[in-house]
Order: C-alpha cells, then structure tokens, then sequence
C-alpha cells in the first residue's frame, strides 16, 4: 500500500467515534515507515485492542524492522492482543524488545509463533515473565525451542523471583505504567460515554496478580497459557530429570488461591512419547497442566 492511502486510512481509524478494534496486516509488504505511522495511531487512538502483523514482507534488514517493532510496541499502551506470527524473528526481537513487552501495562496475549526463536531468546523471554503482569497467554508454536529450555524456564516461573530493592523499583514502575493506562482509560471512557459509545475496561492492577511470600520470593501468577506445539526442537532429551525437578519445585512454592489464581496450562503438541510419560507421571500440585 502506497504511503498517502496508508496514512488516510490511519486518519479513519483514529477518528474519536471510530469503532475500529482491530488492525490486520496478513502477507502484505510494509516499510519502516508503515510502522511507525501505525506507531502514531496506536499511540493516539484508545480504541484499538488487537493487532496482528503477520507474515509480512519488509522492506528493509532485520535490524530495521525489529527497531520499528520495539518503538510501535512501546507506544500502543491499549493493546490487549499482539500477533507478530511468520515473520522470521529471531532471537534478537526478544533481546531488543524484551523490556517494552513486559511493561506493556495491558497487553494480555503475545503471539510469536512460526517464527526461528531459539533457546537462547526463550531463556530472555523466561527472565521478564514475573514482571510481566498483565500477560496471560504467550503462544510460541513452531519455532526451534528444545525441551530443555522450555522445562527450565517453567521452572524458573515456578520457583519465583527474590524480591531486591532493584525488583521492588521494578514493580513500582509497572504499577505506575498500569495507573497512568487506568488514568487515561477514564478520560476516554468520559468522552466515549458522552458519545454513546461502549467504555473501555479498566487494567487489572498488577497486585492481584501478585504472590509474595514470607521468604521475600514474589512469584507472577498471571500466565495461564503457554504453547510451544511443534517446536523442531522439543524431544525426550534429560526430560524425566527435569520433570523431576519440576516436580520438587512445584511442592516447595506457595499453593494456587483458587479463588483468583488459575493452573498454568503448557501446550506441547508434536512431543515425543518419553516426554509425555515424563510429564505427565510429575505431580505438580496443580500449578502446570499440560495438552498434547
């Protein structure tokens, strides 16, 4: 699509009145430019709630495009659903864009599948899941994961996170991020009520998601939702001694509130039967559930 017709249907869809929720770019080729004029709209606009970038052809190097993704992630604070599917990232999307996708204040569900992340991006992505608050469901389906890292990093999310005064600052930054967003929801919904028009719900305060326990261990509750199906690289390799350690983890962390929390699930599609056998024979105290 050629820049001026792009840019007026930008000046459509951030139109106050606008009902747009939606933006999807399916197999189509975009610029840096493109982007950062979505970068504009989503900045702008409060009504935009998903955005689905997929299997784009970019005109530019990979560095360009990840920049022009890092800056459109960080400013879209209403997003709730992101879809970057098919579009041969690799580890340096996580590297580069690790910190603005976990203090995103509302983004919910994250979709990088086929792409070509490998354990090394897996192991970032793992490190920033406890300060991701509001992420519930990450889909990372066919890319070149092993086993070994998705267990560790399962386990790593299980065991939770020392709380140090780095952390607590951490946290209270992304408590701000959620109020500022809260804030800015309530200026938009006085106008959008006047007008007649659906109001936007507010961000769930990260707190909620929150388990702190008296050994100043915070753990993140908030990921219910986890794929890694038809990962090239999932096999039986170490699997019953990491399910074992899973297992001893999963007694030692504090029990699910079954009245606000829910069992992660882990979708592992396309594994081996020695990995299922592994798995599935771990007790893990409803903490992890796992679909083949």
């Amino acid at each position: 699509m050629d820049i001026a017709n792009w840019r007026a249907m930008m000046v459509t869809c951030a139109a106050p009145a606008s009902a747009i929720l939606e933006i999807c770019l399916v197999n189509v080729t975009v610029t840096s430019q493109h982007l950062d004029d979505l970068g504009m709209l989503l900045k702008a606009s409060d009504g935009i709630e998903s955005l689905k970038l997929e299997y784009l052809e970019f005109s530019g190097d990979q560095d360009t495009f990840i920049s022009s993704l890092k800056a459109l992630i960080a400013s879209s604070p209403g997003l709730r659903y992101l879809s970057l599917k098919g579009n041969s990232l690799s580890d340096k999307f996580i590297s580069e864009c690790r910190i603005e996708l976990r203090n995103h204040a509302s983004l919910e569900a994250l979709n990088i599948s086929d792409n070509v992340v490998s354990d090394e991006g897996i192991t970032q992505l793992f490190e920033i899941l406890p300060l991701a608050i509001s992420l519930s469901t990450l889909s990372v389906k066919n890319n070149v994961v092993s086993i070994n890292s998705i267990l560790s990093g399962l386990d790593s999310l299980l065991s939770g996170t020392p709380v140090t005064p780095e952390l607590e600052g951490e946290l209270k930054g992304i408590v701000k991020l959620v109020n500022d967003r809260n804030k800015a929801i309530k200026d938009a919904n006085k106008k959008r009520k006047k007008d007649g028009l659906e109001e936007f719900p507010d961000v769930v305060s990260p707190m909620a998601k929150i388990v702190k326990a008296d050994t100043a261990v915070l753990y993140n509750r908030s990921l219910v939702y986890l794929d890694f199906s038809s990962s090239s690289g999932i096999s039986d390799d170490k699997a019953q001694e990491l399910a074992e350690k899973l297992q001893v983890t999963a007694a030692a962390v504090p029990p699910l509130d079954q009245g606000t929390q829910s069992a992660l699930t882990v979708v592992l599609r396309g594994a081996t039967c020695a990995l299922k056998d592994a798995l599935t024979g771990a007790n893990l105290c409803g903490l992890v559930s796992f679909v083949w």
